[in-house]
């Protein structure tokens, strides 16, 4: 798969930049960002398909982000084809093992996400792709004026 197009890195920007309030370190803003996507598009796309999509993300990008990499084994917990659960959520793993990375920046994460809205639009095209990832971060700010999940 190429890159992600520009649009759908000013997508993945724009959305992270919402997940950020004052200081909020990059991997906060990717767990809030990653929970709101399971929250989301589970329904549309299922579970499965929203981690199998961030799992394939995590290895694009960690091709130019090598901070990124060891993010496969965390997703890779959360198959939903196993017997049991991990204690924590996909999130909350998620913003451990970015917190743990020096080397984690911005670009990074949003990159990790462009990736996500490219390969969802792969699937269900550009335009649907942003209109529907833009109702998930219209919905919950509009349900719960203030509260963040991280």
């Amino acid at each position: 798969m190429s890159k992600p197009s520009s649009a759908q890195l000013e997508l993945s920007r724009r959305l992270l930049a919402q997940e950020e309030s004052g200081e909020t370190p990059p991997a906060v803003a990717a767990a809030r960002a990653y929970q709101r996507l399971l929250r989301h598009l589970s329904p549309i796309v299922g579970t499965a398909g929203v981690q199998a999509l961030f799992a394939r993300s995590v290895k694009l990008s960690a091709v130019d982000h090598p901070c990124l990499s060891g993010l496969v084994g965390v997703v890779s917990k959360y198959d939903v084809n196993r017997n049991h659960a991990p204690q924590t959520s996909p999130a909350e793993e998620l913003r451990a093992y970015l917190q743990r990375q020096e080397a984690l920046s911005s670009d990074s994460v949003e990159m990790l996400f462009a990736h996500f809205c490219a390969l969802l639009a792969a699937f269900i095209g550009d335009r649907l792709t942003a209109q529907v990832l833009e109702e998930a971060w219209r919905a919950d700010s509009v349900s719960s004026p203030g509260k963040r999940n991280p």
